[in-house]
């Protein structure tokens, strides 16, 4: 039975040669199935009287501070017979069989190094390509079960909410806004409950793709009963996650907005002014925060933290590398978009003739619902693996990841 890697936060700062480096620990998770309650991922306050070695350089030997291996190998000591870092190594004896996984191999999508901006792209794409099952269809039935269910609510609820608050007062009446016997509340109000099942399906792919590729990187092949064996404990973490970061970016917002208000209030013109002008620099300061935390999902998953841990780890990993992690985050919402218009747009265009010439709201729910659940699913799946690997590039570049990947696949062998 092999071990797989937990991938966790206490690896080492990968910096310029010749300076110090702070170590953190770094650790290995169970096997699929081993359930054991060691997390390994916490930070201890150990104390380590060994020197710490300069860039380059191998670690003191064990003994004179912390136990050996107290949280796995540390970064600068050669592990598993690897050599330093940027070194080649001796070639096989004879009759060994495969050669060693080192530094820079690609045991799975990626070469374990920090990855250029192509490789993250090309990386996702061939996660969906070669491991459809765990990458696609596990986002499809995520996305579909969430979203079906969520839509279908709503079109329970919605007929009722129509008939307590009768047609919205515009310019035409509610009968020729409708649209396959559904009024102009029954639309806007069933898709409302759809994107509700669209967020929470995203809080769920978020881990179950940050899981799939952890495993996926290390050349590992894990099954959708796998993959959601081990993310399900982790299903109310993920949303507590998502809703405090929501949280803080409405309390960001807030504050602008009840300036504006007390201007209208007082009719005066300098204070909505001002509150205006603080409203887009809150809108800025909000999407950035967002992108702060926006590792804290794949840390909480892939470390075993808690919310608040992994809500920080978040913000020390995205910290230095903000505008590279800003950058390709905008590529990407390019491409995901682009992508979900393409396969949406016809599809809810024959929803909208058909609900309107056969006047069955009944034929329009359903041709938007597939139409919703197959582009998400698409950019669910594609967002969630660039998240995951921008994770693990961030890990690579900061502390020195890939040493302790390439350590986990060469003792999996």
């Amino acid at each position: 039975m092999h071990r797989s890697p937990r991938i966790t936060h206490e690896t080492q700062d990968r910096r310029e040669p010749g300076t110090d480096r702070r170590t953190d620990a770094a650790a290995m998770t169970q096997t699929p199935g081993d359930d054991a309650s060691r997390d390994w991922g916490q930070p201890a306050d150990i104390p380590d009287s060994r020197p710490v070695p300069k860039y380059g350089q191998y670690a003191p030997a064990p003994g004179a501070g912390n136990p050996p291996d107290a949280y796995g190998p540390q970064y600068g000591q050669p592990q598993y017979g690897q050599t330093q870092y940027g070194q080649p190594g001796p070639p096989n004896p004879p009759g060994l069989g495969a050669p060693r996984v080192g530094l820079g191999s690609r045991p799975g999508i990626i070469p374990l190094r920090p990855l250029s901006l192509g490789e993250i792209l090309d990386g996702a794409f061939n996660a969906i390509r070669r491991f459809p099952k765990v990458t696609l269809g596990l986002t499809l039935l995520v996305v579909g079960i969430c979203v079906t269910g969520s839509t279908a609510l709503g079109a329970a609820v919605m007929p009722w909410v129509s008939a307590q608050f009768g047609p919205w007062e515009t310019g035409s009446t509610d009968t020729d806004l409708a649209l396959g016997g559904l009024s102009t509340v029954d639309v806007y109000g069933i898709a409302l409950f759809s994107g509700l099942g669209m967020a929470l399906a995203s809080i769920i792919v978020s881990g179950v793709l940050v899981y799939a590729i952890g495993q996926i990187t290390l050349g590992r092949r894990p099954s959708p009963t796998e993959v959601w064996r081990k993310v399900r404990g982790r299903l109310l973490g993920l949303i507590g996650v998502s809703l405090l970061t929501g949280l803080l970016v409405v309390v960001v917002l807030s504050v602008p907005l009840l300036i504006v208000w007390l201007g209208i209030a007082q009719e005066a013109t300098a204070i909505i002014v001002t509150g205006v002008i603080l409203f887009l620099l809150a809108c800025v300061a909000a999407f950035a925060l967002s992108i702060m935390l926006s590792l804290a999902p794949s840390a909480l998953v892939l470390e075993e933290i808690g919310i608040g841990l992994a809500l920080r780890r978040s913000w020390r990993l995205v910290r230095s590398s903000f505008w590279r992690i800003l950058g390709i985050t905008l590529l990407t919402a390019v491409i995901v978009g682009t992508v979900q218009q393409i396969v949406g747009i016809p599809l809810t265009l024959v929803a909208t003739v058909v609900g309107a010439t056969t006047e069955s709201g009944t034929w329009y729910l359903v041709l938007t619902t597939v139409s919703s659940v197959l582009s998400y699913t698409i950019g669910a799946a594609f967002t969630g693996n660039v998240v995951a690997l921008l994770y693990l590039d961030t890990r690579m570049r900061r502390e020195g990841l890939d040493v302790q990947l390439a350590a986990a696949v060469h003792e999996g062998r």
